[in-house]
């Protein structure tokens, strides 16, 4: 039963975290957020070690650059990869989140799961908040072994 709660958990993480519009809001004023990720359900997974921030709903993360010439971030997630980019390089990007444990890492590392479709557009929309523009390809991986991305599309 822990599994598949672990599991579904792992069905809201992005960028190593569950993304959150206000720190310290329990809601995520979206019906569905707000029933999947309801408080008890987090201070369960907090108190299993999984996760952390719960009592204090949230936690801050500022996001650097991978690039120098641009604002630009990779994840990869469902065979696909996302990249927040802008055209300001000293732009950061801040979101309030529940950060894995070191537990939870190695956890999802070991469970493989699909990202929740609505809480994929949920976080999207933070960050075009925030001024950045997305992209999501396909994830290739090349005959080196080497990972790029195909058929990005601007969201």
């Amino acid at each position: 039963k822990e599994a598949e709660k672990i599991q579904k958990l792992f069905s809201f993480i992005l960028l190593g975290r569950v993304i959150k519009k206000e720190a310290m809001s329990d809601t995520y004023d979206n019906k569905h957020l707000d029933n999947e990720l309801k408080f008890n359900f987090l201070s369960e997974m907090q108190s299993l070690g999984i996760i952390t921030g719960v009592e204090s709903m949230g936690l801050t993360t500022t996001f650097n650059s991978d690039s120098k010439d641009t604002f630009s971030i990779y994840h990869i997630y469902n065979d696909k990869v996302m990249r927040i980019h802008h055209s300001d390089t000293n732009k950061k990007l801040e979101l309030n989140v529940l950060i894995l444990t070191p537990l939870g890492l190695e956890l999802k590392q070991l469970c493989p799961v699909t990202i929740d479709s609505i809480y994929l557009n949920y976080v999207i929309d933070i960050i075009k908040s925030q001024g950045f523009n997305i992209s999501i390809g396909d994830l290739v991986c090349d005959s080196n072994g080497k990972l790029f991305s195909r058929n990005q599309v601007e969201v």
